[in-house]
């Protein structure tokens, strides 16, 4: 059984754990905290990862959403300039917002689908939609992730997106 190394733990994690906060957080800083926090619970407890129980990938995102949690129970109402910081920040967040904004062929459409999912879905649809469409994770991570059934998140996914649908017309649907 070959070591653990942190390093290529950090190099090959890193960026996809920061991206997965920083969706959920909005706000660089914080998510830069959080991640380091993420990394540094990886390192003190890297000697009891079980690769039997769960793949080392999972077992990080398990944490990442654990300090999630852990960081809305104590958070305070951000101003609306923090809740936007993160598109002022992060080059790579701008030029995914721009990419799905394209795709989407209307900018009306994509303001609508954000005003429907505010509106209309809760905090855990939101974050399983993220996960699936953005954070390109499979139900299985998912659900290993959410310690749920990968169909019973396929489910809920579906639901999520009947109910955007169901207020939003796409230029494809027209």
């Amino acid at each position: 059984m070959q070591a653990l190394n942190i390093e290529e733990i950090y190099k090959n994690y890193f960026d996809r754990v920061y991206s997965y906060v920083l969706r959920r957080i909005m706000n660089v800083e914080r998510a830069e905290d959080i991640t380091a926090g993420v990394f540094m619970k990886v390192l003190k407890n890297l000697h009891t990862y079980n690769r039997n129980k769960a793949a080392l990938g999972t077992w990080i995102f398990t944490i990442a959403n654990n300090e999630i949690i852990n960081w809305y129970r104590q958070k305070k109402p951000l101003s609306l300039v923090e809740k936007h910081d993160f598109l002022l920040k992060s080059d790579d967040v701008l030029q995914e917002v721009h990419e799905i904004q394209e795709a989407l062929e209307a900018e009306d459409t994509w303001n609508k689908v954000i005003a429907v999912m505010n509106d209309k879905l809760d905090d855990e649809e939101k974050d399983l939609l993220i996960g699936v469409y953005f954070d390109d994770l499979t139900y299985r991570e998912l659900a290993e992730i959410k310690k749920e059934n990968a169909s019973t998140l396929r489910s809920k996914v579906h639901r999520a997106l009947k109910k955007i649908r169901k207020d939003v017309i796409f230029e494809e649907e027209r």
